[in-house]
């Protein structure tokens, strides 16, 4: 089911009468339904051996449909790479979502789509983890100032970036540094 699951063509199908395939589909949908209802002795294996039938129906005459989204998968992956790329080459400068949409050729709407389905996170989430992880790196190997480091680290104010970085690690960058805590515990995003 996999397969059907993740194939963004596929998120909804409709069954027609004039194909058999289909017709026969539909009948094992139908048929289940009634199983279900009427719930006779060991009706669970009759009714999965009827959708099992529905699936390999679809699967068996849709091999293109989902062969296409996996190769949109592997687009949108590729898409995400290259404003990945950019941002981060110049994370330490302010980035837009209508620059970073502007590397893959699509809209900022699009790019807000595409970073939400790959990553889980907006662009917006994305840079301020991206920012504050490296900022931890700098804060535990050099000796620059923290108003030094929010501006390596392409964050516009020094106040923003004690306020997010407390939201994250629960202590001020002064706090952390004094602590020195080891840079392997911090995870970078992706």
């Amino acid at each position: 089911m996999l397969p059907l699951m993740h194939c963004p063509s596929m998120a909804g199908y409709v069954f027609r009468r004039d194909t058999d395939w289909q017709r026969e589909a539909s009948l094992s949908i139908k048929d289940a339904i009634t199983v279900c209802k009427r719930k006779p002795d060991f009706y669970e294996f009759t009714v999965r051996s009827l959708l099992t039938n529905v699936f390999t129906l679809l699967l068996g005459h849709n091999k293109g449909h989902l062969e296409q989204g996996e190769t949109r998968a592997s687009f949108l992956m590729e898409r995400v790479k290259r404003m990945l790329d950019y941002f981060h080459s110049h994370f330490q400068e302010s980035v837009s979502v209508t620059q970073l949409a502007a590397q893959a050729n699509i809209c900022k709407r699009e790019c807000q789509r595409d970073f939400k389905k790959v990553l889980g996170l907006t662009p917006t989430q994305y840079f301020e983890q991206y920012r504050l992880a490296m900022s931890v790196h700098l804060l535990t190997e050099s000796t620059n100032s923290i108003i030094e480091i929010a501006n390596q680290c392409g964050f516009q104010s020094p106040s923003y970036f004690t306020k997010l970085f407390r939201e994250r690690y629960g202590v001020t960058p002064s706090a952390f540094r004094l602590h020195n805590e080891p840079a392997d515990n911090i995870r970078f995003p992706v």
